[in-house]
């Protein structure tokens, strides 16, 4: 009777927690349409970002990185607390993006695409770092992502799927 009693309350409490799970995945895992690695280190993830237009996304989390706009585009983010912000892209624009978690939608009647370098974290490091480059890393990160915006088209475009 107690060991009934105790799975059904283990159940129940590991169902509960599936929920926030699912709500704050990994991009890669969260949206595979969306995101495809490149590239992975100790240091960095290179991720390929591909948004078919009017394209949306679950929740999903990114971890501090920067990301080169290989084109020009229109996206629309939703923040964990409801807040919308609209971004516009021109091709080779580079900007240095906070962990977050978010929702996002291309709002453009063509295809986005970008690469984001996703800092991997240190431990003892916040994840809340200014904009501008502070420490060596960051500053790797920014010149690969300026290497990426002048060389982006020998990146492999996306191959569409029936």
């Amino acid at each position: 009777m107690f060991c009934k009693r105790l799975l059904r309350i283990l159940t129940l409490a590991f169902l509960g927690c599936i929920p926030a799970l699912a709500l704050a995945q990994d991009s890669l895992i969260a949206e595979p349409t969306h995101y495809r690695l490149l590239f992975e280190n100790e240091f960095v993830r290179v991720i390929n970002i591909n948004f078919e237009p009017h394209a949306k996304t679950g929740w999903c989390t990114h971890r501090d990185g920067v990301i080169v706009a290989m084109t020009a585009g229109h996206m629309q983010f939703t923040d964990e607390h409801g807040k919308t912000k609209v971004n516009s892209y021109l091709p080779g624009d580079t900007r240095w993006v906070k962990a977050v978690r978010h929702m996002a939608e291309n709002l453009d009647d063509k295809p986005y695409n970008a690469i984001f370098v996703e800092m991997k974290p240190d431990k003892g490091v916040s994840v809340n770092r200014p904009a501008q480059p502070c420490c060596r890393r960051e500053t790797q990160a920014l010149d690969t992502a300026r290497a990426l915006s002048l060389y982006g088209s020998l990146i492999p475009k996306p191959l569409k799927t029936p």
